[in-house]
């Protein structure tokens, strides 16, 4: 009786250890196959885990945080050859977008149609009235940058632009919108 309590303790306090000192080395990964005796899946599992997550370029990352300070937490992906960094700063939710070599291109962030100017509200509403507007962003560049960005899948100028998605009986007309309030019909697109 005595020699079984001793293996069931010395069982239960090499278990302990084991979850205790994983959780310090990864905290939150699955543990079931180191826990239940199957290293190759927990380790298959945590290389799936790995690969699924997109890691951007170094100089990418460090132009993040030059431009906009420490942020938390950033979900990056990629979009054609750039990589766009997604995370909340002032309290908005902002996508930046950097080139090939890492270097910051600009943010787009969702906007309001009252955050248009006022001279780019009273045209749309005198010549587009009857759409549905379904999308207003905005796409603040860096000046700094010589590189441009797809938006709608079409270059866009190296400028800080609005730009607005109608819904026009069978068409989707995207609009962009100068900070003077000049406003360009930039794509018309059927909608199936």
């Amino acid at each position: 009786m005595k020699a079984r309590f001793l293996t069931t303790g010395a069982f239960a306090a090499m278990t302990l250890f084991m979850v205790s000192y994983a959780a310090k080395a990864n905290p939150g990964e699955d543990l079931t196959g180191v826990l239940f005796g199957s290293k190759k899946a927990a380790t298959k599992a945590h290389i799936k885990k790995v690969a699924t997550e997109y890691k951007p370029s170094l100089r990418a990352e460090d132009n993040l945080y030059a431009n906009f300070g420490t942020i938390d937490p950033v979900m990056w992906s990629a979009d054609g050859a750039m990589d766009v960094a997604r995370f909340n700063y002032e309290g908005r939710e902002i996508k930046a977008f950097f080139d090939v070599e890492g270097q910051f291109v600009g943010t787009v962030e969702n906007k309001q149609f009252g955050d248009l100017p006022e001279k780019a509200r009273a045209y749309i509403a005198k010549k587009y009235g009857d759409s549905d507007i379904m999308e207003v962003i905005y796409f603040d560049d860096n000046e700094y940058s010589s590189s441009s960005m797809n938006v709608y899948d079409q270059m866009t100028q190296d400028e800080d632009n609005y730009f607005i998605s109608l819904k026009k009986g069978d068409q989707e007309i995207v609009l962009r919108v100068d900070m003077a309030g000049g406003v360009h019909v930039f794509k018309v697109l059927n909608i199936d």
